[in-house]
């Protein structure tokens, strides 16, 4: 019988609290989940079928407050698309570094959800960086080529994410670090569109 007063939304939420506070998602586990939440392990089961379950519902609630295309109302895509660009990966890189559990579920401990709503976002972001990127050419690119540009951007972004969330930077502040990754997603998207 479920225990009065537990919801799935507060074990999720509880979830993704515990992954934020150990930067980790195999530090955490349904015990530990269920101790915060003052139920048993057992009781957690009457929502969800597998703790890899509950991790997919975590992803889903990441996605939508965190990762979804953010507003960019102020901006006008014709005149604004290096501004929306840059702040873009401004945005992805903070991220990173202020949620690094949450982006180790996200892009490297989970398994994608299968959620329509998740696969809408992760078209939706693509779509705009292909029209970003399209915005920047100073070259007539089709959208293969604009979208063979974004994953490049992309691939670029998440490995120095993974090296600075793993503390594999050696003799650098965060915040040159983020400097320079910054400055040299720049230079990856100049040379690729600009040339």
């Amino acid at each position: 019988m479920k225990k009065i007063g537990v919801s799935k939304d507060q074990i999720v939420r509880t979830a993704i609290r515990l992954i934020e506070e150990h930067k980790d998602v195999s530090k955490v586990n349904l015990r530990e989940i269920a101790r915060i939440i003052g139920c048993s392990a057992s009781n957690i089961y009457n929502y969800y079928n597998s703790y890899e379950e509950l991790l997919s519902d975590a992803q889903i609630c990441i996605f939508k407050e965190h990762i979804a295309v953010p507003s960019f109302e102020a901006f006008e895509i014709e005149k604004d698309a290096e501004d929306i660009l840059k702040k873009s990966i401004k945005n992805t890189v903070t991220f990173a570094l202020e949620h690094p559990g949450l982006y180790r579920l996200i892009y490297l401990d989970g398994n994608l959800p299968e959620s329509k709503e998740i696969v809408n976002v992760i078209k939706q972001n693509r779509v705009r960086a292909i029209g970003l990127i399209k915005k920047l050419s100073l070259k007539d690119i089709d959208e293969k080529e604009a979208y063979r540009i974004s994953k490049i951007l992309h691939a670029y972004l998440h490995g120095e994410i993974c090296r600075m969330i793993s503390g594999r930077i050696i003799s650098e502040t965060e915040d040159s670090y983020k400097k320079e990754v910054y400055t040299n997603a720049l230079l990856i998207i100049e040379k690729l569109v600009k040339k």
